[in-house]
């Protein structure tokens, strides 16, 4: 058996693999976050922007004005998007029903918005400021990994950097050591949207996924997302406590990302990410609730000579311990 650990930052954001954000990166959006979280200064704000649309003319005119609107208002990023250009491109994409990764966007930056355009817009800015609803929760879409999943409330916005070892280019038919040709079953654990399930059926073309997840609603986001990609024959959705509903199928390669907050941080959490269902950041008390779990059933679903891929934050000394 072999597990692979990578210990990503305890606290959210776990961004998404699309722009390659680098660790030093990582490591300043977690202190201000962490900064935000500890001084819990979340007052509501209010909207001062009433009118002003009537000066904005171009698409770049309302790229600019969303950029200073987030930043003055201390948004945070890191559910999908990095920082508040990202933010606000995609808001609009979304209001002018435009594909936000077509090529052809910087094409439509200089195009003017008609009257109804403005206020679709405005309307949604507001209601990413004043109601601090992740940028994805509006759109219903997350960019992630290269692919473009359906997303909305009750459901976790993926980021997991997991995403980033399947999406590696390897050797030939090679992953981590195994041939993935040979990779014939497959288990995204914990699977929220199912992103990495499906990530799973590109990396191993030959495999079987089975997406488990405890909450009816992910399971749901799942099968939609599965259905999205034609990979209904290739997927199995199951409904279960981690482990418990899982009987005698045997797997080449686990993915997991389970909730590893400790359960006085996920209370503490910013506005945005509070709107995330509790349900897929509390680890219990240490945060090590489900990580324990993983590690003591996982020898009996993992082929010997399988592999595990496990998303723990900062765990490494406890896990080891």
């Amino acid at each position: 058996w072999r597990m692979h650990l990578r210990l990503f930052h305890q606290h959210q954001p776990r961004p998404s693999i699309q722009n390659h954000v680098k660790n030093t990166h990582l490591r300043n959006r977690f202190q201000s976050i962490r900064s935000l979280t500890e001084n819990s200064k979340f007052e509501k704000s209010s909207w001062k922007y009433q009118g002003e649309e009537k000066d904005l003319f171009t698409i770049k005119d309302f790229v600019r004005f969303g950029i200073s609107a987030l930043s003055e208002h201390q948004v945070l990023f890191g559910q999908g998007t990095h920082n508040a250009k990202e933010d606000a491109e995609a808001l609009i994409c979304h209001a002018l029903h435009l594909d936000y990764d077509q090529e052809g966007w910087p094409s439509y930056l200089d195009c003017r918005v008609t009257s109804i355009e403005k206020k679709r817009i405005m309307d949604i800015f507001k209601e990413r400021i004043i109601e601090r609803k992740p940028t994805a929760y509006i759109t219903k879409q997350a960019h992630f990994g290269g692919y473009t999943f359906h997303v909305e409330e009750g459901v976790i916005i993926p980021r997991s950097q997991i995403a980033e070892i399947l999406n590696e280019d390897y050797d030939e038919n090679s992953f981590l050591g195994i041939d993935t040709e040979k990779v014939k079953n497959c288990l995204d654990l914990c699977c929220g949207s199912g992103a990495l399930g499906i990530m799973m059926c590109h990396t191993f073309p030959d495999s079987q996924v089975d997406m488990v997840d405890i909450s009816d609603h992910a399971l749901r986001i799942s099968c939609e997302n599965s259905e999205k990609f034609d990979l209904v024959d290739r997927i199995q959705i199951l409904k279960s406590d981690m482990f418990k509903e899982i009987t005698s199928r045997r797997y080449d390669v686990i993915v997991c990302n389970p909730p590893y907050v400790e359960t006085r941080k996920v209370r503490e959490f910013p506005p945005e990410f509070q709107l995330e269902p509790e349900l897929a950041h509390d680890g219990g008390e240490d945060g090590l609730k489900f990580i324990r779990i993983l590690l003591e059933n996982y020898r009996k679903f993992l082929r010997k000579d399988g592999i595990m891929i496990v998303e723990a934050g900062r765990k490494r000394r406890e896990i080891e311990a």
